[in-house]
């Protein structure tokens, strides 16, 4: 199998700038480049790239060794019910186990007023750091800039939004929009028409938003034939009637483009009861049940997956950096990966990178 060095934030830089020359200097939108029906070369040059198995450790080639301080840390999720942001969380909070330290799990639910009072509670606490996953720096700028007049170190990942942070683990949702997209375009031979629900709550979604569209203008054959803005709460029965009723508003649609993984599901389920055997969902995460619907072949056949596990490890790693005094990473290096059906990892594993990210980071913490 081909393999791919991950060169985040410039992974796919070429394939990017082939779709930037497809405009003119005054056109707000991409020219397509080929006709109807057809998948751009550069598209295709995205959705190659995205697909290989990273070949070389994206990630820092040195920290600081731990000096056994058992730092204290709060944990703050988007909502434990979204399972992407469960993974992120667990992971940092194995990694501070790995490291000696003590944290404590405040789930907001996805509630904002929630959000700045498990920070607040860091502050009360007297912790020594906050671990934020996929929260919005600008809705608890108030709480973010009291913690750290505490001396709090704070760090975030998935925002697209280093506002009041000392540190961001990101996922580049842009590369990650532009990888979904360019494998949408592949998959339906350059004719998606595709119904976007959007995740404005999240930073990181708007990013992939616009990445996706961005491959999208490149296809002279793809339309965006609907678009709905929803939230993590929104879930369930009522996510489900509303994927119904777009598809029944939009008879030509035949790709789902979810946000995360967790919208995902209730899309899937909508399609089957919808009875349309001819759209696909398309999503990020990379979540264990939404790799078992690609093997099993229902309607999700794309997914980006993120090792994000890793991501909570990085975020500890920018902690220990921290509370050393150390330099900190430009970029954490986690990467990302276009699965299909093709090139899942094995069943009941999640795609973690196509390293051994932990045993990575205890060699350099000084723990394995």
């Amino acid at each position: 199998m081909k393999k791919q060095m991950w060169f985040a934030p410039v992974v796919l830089a070429t394939a990017v700038l082939l779709l930037s020359a497809c405009s003119g200097p005054d056109e707000d939108v991409a020219a397509p480049s080929a006709q109807a029906g057809a998948v751009p070369e550069a598209v295709a040059a995205i959705a190659e790239q995205g697909r290989q198995e990273i070949s070389t450790w994206p990630g820092p080639t040195d920290s600081p060794v731990t000096d056994g301080t058992a730092l204290s840390v709060v944990v703050v999720p988007c909502g434990m019910a979204t399972e992407g942001c469960k993974r992120q969380a667990e992971g940092f909070i194995e990694a501070a186990d790995a490291l000696g330290w003590e944290t404590t799990l405040v789930d907001p639910k996805g509630d904002p007023s929630l959000d700045n009072a498990a920070i607040d509670q860091a502050i009360t606490q007297d912790a020594d750091a906050v671990f934020l996953v996929s929260i919005d720096p600008d809705i608890v700028a108030g709480a973010l800039e009291r913690a750290r007049d505490a001396g709090i170190f704070v760090v975030a990942s998935a925002t697209d939004n280093t506002t009041g942070l000392d540190h961001e683990v990101s996922l580049h949702g842009d590369e990650e929009g532009r990888m979904l997209a360019a494998q949408i375009v592949v998959e339906t031979g350059g004719d998606a028409k595709v119904a976007m629900f959007t995740g404005n709550e999240f930073k990181t979604v708007v990013k992939r938003v616009e990445g996706s569209k961005e491959v999208f203008a490149d296809c002279s054959g793809c339309e965006i034939v609907a678009e709905q803005d929803i939230s993590q709460t929104a879930g369930g029965a009522d996510l489900v009637s509303l994927v119904q009723s777009t598809i029944q508003a939009n008879p030509d649609v035949n790709v789902l483009w979810a946000p995360y993984d967790a919208a995902a599901t209730d899309m899937v389920q909508a399609v089957q009861q919808s009875g349309r055997d001819d759209v696909m969902v398309a999503s990020f995460n990379g979540n264990l049940q939404n790799l078992e619907f690609i093997r099993a072949g229902a309607p999700q056949k794309i997914v980006v997956g993120e090792a994000l596990e890793w991501v909570g490890w990085a975020g500890a790693d920018a902690v220990l950096r921290l509370s050393q005094g150390a330099p900190m990473v430009e970029d954490d290096g986690v990467p990302a990966r276009i699965l299909t059906a093709d090139n899942l990892p094995e069943k009941g594993t999640a795609w973690t990178g196509d390293f051994d990210f932990r045993s990575e980071y205890s060699r350099m913490w000084g723990i394995g």
